[in-house]
């Protein structure tokens, strides 16, 4: 990798499994805004998991108002279309809904929202969930998934993010609360964590708060960047998803599965959402590019370095990985025990 190099000190321990022999450290840069301070990471050699070896005491400067739109924008939707989304949302979530059907064969599946490819439905479905079932999303920022469910029909859903500015309650009835899981003591069917886990700054406390929220046999859905990947062991420190210092922890299966067990959960599986952003926004941290600049493909699609050919390369690349085990995000299932 480059800029690592070997750790012989038995100072510099794993806070997921504990391992300290073998242990590598290197440097990354904040290039999301370009400001290219330099932060040390240590990768495991035990469960490979790449950690920040240390949180900055105040990392408000890394999430400017820039950083996630948490603005309140929400126009509610006429009747009838809500009549029709709900029945299409009957349709992708069940089946045997024949209005439904027409219309997701005329406007297809709903799309993601944030990061990774997958419609929500792919794990709404694998989850068992239904529309009386009570859904939090935590880190939601100001809501957009959840927003979407509500019109599609899911009764029961509502949001935690501590950064937003200040509690949301929606005209169509979701709700966002400004804090954290702690100040949560009721219980849910679903807990949904969409690239909010790898900001968290200790994950098993996290696991084992939401052990505590969620009903038995029930669902933790989280979607986080993966250093078990091609795209961290190609870029390595200019991997993308590094994200420094925001990203905390960038797990593997393995860490994962070790932090599942000990908070009380199995993983009941693991699936792999990324894009073809593992390449083109790595490749520019290579060209020394931040994610917001002007000459970004994020910010300027059609006059940045990449052509359209590459980016279907890349796209196709990421389907590829994806069907190997071996793309940069994944989206694990974790189920409580009894």
């Amino acid at each position: 990798m480059e800029q690592a190099t070997a750790m012989h000190g038995e100072t510099d321990s794993c806070s997921i499994c504990g391992n300290a022999a073998g242990n590598r450290v290197f440097t990354a840069r904040e290039m999301m805004f370009g400001r290219r301070d330099s932060f040390e990471y240590l990768e495991c050699a035990g469960c490979g998991c790449v950690q920040l070896k240390t949180v900055p005491k105040d990392l408000s400067p890394y999430y400017p108002d820039t950083y996630l739109d948490t603005a309140a924008r929400y126009e509610p939707r006429t009747a009838l279309v809500r009549f029709l989304r709900q029945h299409r949302a009957r349709h992708w979530l069940n089946g045997g809904n024949p209005l439904g059907r027409l219309l997701a064969a005329i406007f297809g599946e709903p799309q993601g929202i944030g990061f990774g490819i997958a419609s929500p439905y792919v794990w709404l479905r694998r989850c068992g969930i239904s529309f009386d079932s009570e859904i939090l999303d935590v880190g939601c920022g100001s809501g957009a998934l959840l927003l979407m469910l509500r019109d599609d029909g899911f009764k029961n859903v509502e949001g935690v993010d501590l950064f937003i500015r200040e509690s949301l309650s929606y005209k169509n009835g979701a709700r966002i609360l400004k804090g954290d899981i702690y100040g949560i003591h009721k219980q849910y069917d679903l807990i949904m964590l969409h690239h909010s886990f790898e900001h968290m700054p200790e994950p098993l406390a996290v696991l084992q708060q939401l052990h505590r929220l969620l009903r038995p046999s029930r669902f933790v859905v989280i979607r986080i960047p993966v250093a078990s990947s091609f795209a961290y062991r190609k870029y390595g420190a200019d991997w993308v998803q590094l994200d420094a210092p925001r990203h905390l922890f960038l797990h593997t299966v393995k860490s994962m599965e070790l932090l599942a067990a000990a908070g009380g959960f199995r993983i009941a599986g693991v699936t792999h959402d990324s894009t073809e952003f593992q390449f083109w926004a790595s490749e520019q941290y290579l060209a020394d590019i931040p994610l917001r600049d002007e000459r970004s493909h994020l910010t300027n699609p059609g006059t940045s370095m990449f052509p359209r050919e590459q980016i279907e390369a890349f796209r196709r690349a990421a389907v590829d990985l994806n069907r190997k085990g071996d793309g940069d995000s994944a989206c694990f299932f974790l189920q409580r025990e009894e």
